[in-house]
């Protein structure tokens, strides 16, 4: 995943996930296990654990796992925990770093772009320092939807190469089938 994320540019890449809110499957036992490997052997990958809900409860025997699992990173690197979420009532489809995810009712390919605001809203407040309670108001929700904007306009972009790239590689595939 890594090596990926590395390929095609991008800052982080999350995913590496487990929703064991009622309960551990085998698989998601091997991930939650395998979490400090990957997070201290990778710089891009980003993890997140879901360990209860309102509906299914607390998994009292994954928020005991975990609390080894996070010790056993920080022993091998203080900021490998830096790349972990430990949830309870994740949503299903969480985009933001470090506990990104695609929920079960997701799509298999789906890219999903975060633009951090609160430096942005920060720099917009300190231009209009004193002003009414209305001019605020108005300067974070035009702030936000400018937010907004950008990651839909970054989202879209990434599509459109994301999408380029696939027909490229089936285009090279198909014509190195071709000349053999």
């Amino acid at each position: 995943m890594d090596k990926a994320a590395k390929t095609v540019g991008v800052d982080f890449i999350g995913g590496y996930s487990a929703l064991v809110q009622k309960g551990t499957a085998p698989y998601e036992k091997r991930l939650i296990d395998s979490l400090p490997e990957v997070l201290n052997s990778t710089d891009l990958v980003m993890s997140s654990v879901n360990i209860g809900s309102t509906k299914a409860g607390i998994n009292l025997n994954a928020v005991n796992k975990m609390g080894k699992i996070i010790k056993e990173i920080s022993q091998k690197n203080p900021l490998g925990n830096a790349k972990l979420v430990v949830f309870a009532n994740a949503v299903e489809d969480n985009p933001f770093m470090a506990g990104a995810f695609h929920g079960v009712s997701e799509d298999d390919t789906v890219i999903n772009v975060g633009i951090s605001g609160p430096g942005v809203v920060k720099r917009a407040l300190e231009k209009i320092s004193g002003q009414s309670i209305d001019i605020v108001c108005e300067t974070i929700k035009k702030t936000a939807f400018k937010i907004t904007r950008v990651g839909q306009l970054i989202g879209s972009l990434a599509a459109q190469k994301t999408r380029s790239s696939i027909r490229n590689s089936r285009f090279k595939l198909s014509s190195d089938s071709c000349q053999r």
